[in-house]
């Protein structure tokens, strides 16, 4: 499970918090237990929108197939409905954008909604397991954070949700330690992966590279 301290960065109206960690302690599952309700939430209306979505172009596509067939009058008065092939193959394609995987990247957040995106961010703050050593590719906001204790900076990539009032947020390590200016947008990949600091586990991308 996932606690949302340094770099967690969990933004609600407005307040942004650049502080994640991964696991560790009670006071860990409780805040998860808290967010988790509203992950599934979100989650659940982005699978909603994407099946609206879906139902609507389906429907576009027959009433032009009749159209052009010219079998709209027989069809409405048959009560009969057809299916494009065609159309099915491009659903089905559809879908599979909506899993957020593209050639070379086990996970593309490049390629979701707004909604969805930040709920797969979520999950991974909550079930970090599932996405240990995987390509991550995502598009978000350079924040920065400081800690005055270390000295250390930490850089994060954040996005926003479908109302922009809430954001979540990944840390991310480059090899060159060359990072851009904050709150510029940014498109990053990496690998991945967990450590420990201070007794709590955090999320980040190692190896990271930032595309232009």
């Amino acid at each position: 499970m996932c606690k949302t301290n340094r770099l967690g960065i969990v933004l609600c109206i407005g307040m942004l918090s650049l502080a994640t960690g991964c696991g560790g302690g009670q006071t860990a599952a409780s805040k998860v237990s808290d967010q988790t309700t509203g992950v599934q939430e979100v989650l659940q209306q982005g699978m909603a929108e994407a099946e609206t979505e879906g139902a609507s172009q389906s429907n576009a596509d027959a009433s032009d197939d009749e159209k052009e067939d010219g079998t709209e009058s027989l069809s409405a008065a048959d009560g009969e409905t057809s299916q494009n092939p065609d159309s099915a193959e491009a659903v089905g394609d559809s879908e599979q954008t909506e899993l957020g995987t593209t050639e070379g990247i086990d996970v593309d957040l490049t390629t979701l909604s707004s909604t969805m995106v930040y709920s797969e961010v979520s999950n991974m703050m909550v079930n970090p397991d599932q996405y240990m050593g995987k390509t991550v590719k995502m598009s978000g906001t350079m924040s920065v954070y400081h800690d005055t204790d270390n000295g250390q900076d930490y850089y994060a990539c954040v996005i926003a949700d479908a109302t922009a009032c809430c954001s979540q947020g990944i840390e991310f390590e480059t090899t060159d330690k060359l990072y851009p200016p904050e709150g510029s947008e940014v498109t990053v990949t990496g690998v991945f992966d967990t450590y420990e600091e201070n007794g709590y586990q955090y999320c980040t991308l190692r190896g990271a590279e930032l595309i232009k």
